[in-house]
């Protein structure tokens, strides 16, 4: 991955993104290091990133335990590590490394001072043979609420997105994901970025 960082200006003010390797525990200091070295507050941070592993092997109903059996241990050991240094590390760390950018910001009022981070319904469902994902973003769920009562003495909003079905690197359009299921949603679609808007300006 690259570490480029790209500025892009509008009526509003300046949004800076970057490209890191969060994977890792250095990839995820040499960002903290990066925007430190720019920045002297941060008006919100924004975690986009997640990655997700499948089980390998599919159990259906009747199949036995012996077939169950396989099929929970199919969930590949590297894949709960690296889910959990994406999903859940990253955020964590990259929050608590810029925490006195935020609480800078958050002292200049105008809400301020703001951490966003990305759940998904998968947090609280049970659907079977995807622990990894799934038990990822319950955490993620779990963390928000830890760090918004711990940084709320300096007015540090910490919140979650769970966008529920939407295109993306894991809902690829092109009838290999549960992308189809969105139809069935209230909407009659997917969601995308503008709907997601509202919500991350709030």
């Amino acid at each position: 991955m690259t570490s480029k960082w790209h500025r892009s200006y509008d009526r509003t003010g300046l949004a800076r993104r970057g490209h890191g390797d969060l994977s890792s525990e250095e990839g995820v200091k040499k960002v903290v290091d990066t925007i430190k070295t720019s920045h002297e507050s941060l008006d919100c941070l924004i975690h986009c990133a997640g990655i997700r592993f499948m089980n390998d092997i599919t159990y259906t109903p009747g199949d036995g335990l012996s077939k169950l059996e396989a099929a929970t241990l199919s969930a590949p050991y590297q894949g709960w590590e690296k889910v959990f240094r994406v999903n859940v590390l990253a955020p964590y760390y990259l929050t608590a490394g810029l925490v006195t950018l935020l609480g800078a910001a958050a002292a200049q009022g105008d809400g301020k001072g703001s951490v966003i981070m990305f759940s998904s319904p998968a947090s609280v469902h049970n659907h079977q043979f995807v622990p990894i994902y799934q038990t990822s973003k319950a955490a993620v769920d779990h963390l928000v609420r830890i760090m918004a009562a711990e940084f709320a003495d300096f007015y540090i909003r910490v919140n979650a997105i769970s966008p529920g079905i939407v295109p993306s690197g894991m809902t690829p359009d092109d009838g290999t994901s549960n992308l189809r299921l969105a139809a069935k949603a209230p909407a009659g679609r997917a969601g995308n970025e503008e709907d997601m808007v509202g919500t991350a300006l709030c």
